[in-house]
């Protein structure tokens, strides 16, 4: 069945970077930390942002995420010219 083709696809894909020779191209290969996304993902994998009456939390996800990438930037937007070097 497909999962069982998507298994083999992974199966076949770690087998590429599991050996330490992708430097850069995983950010995070623990298995248990694999499991984790899964079930974190499962549990909102139906949710729909585009109706945050119904997915409130979806939505209070996203604005914190957009809320870290802001303050990783110091706030700065793509519209700022000036750089300080920082």
């Amino acid at each position: 069945g497909i999962l069982t083709l998507l298994t083999e696809w992974s199966r076949k894909e770690r087998e590429l970077w599991e050996g330490g020779r992708a430097s850069g191209a995983i950010y995070h290969g623990n298995e248990k930390f694999h499991e984790f996304l899964g079930k974190a993902y499962g549990l909102f994998s139906v949710a729909n942002p585009l109706h945050p009456d119904l997915f409130p939390y979806v939505r209070k996800t996203e604005g914190e995420v957009v809320a870290m990438m802001i303050h990783l930037f110091r706030g700065r937007t793509s519209r700022d010219d000036d750089d300080d070097g920082g």
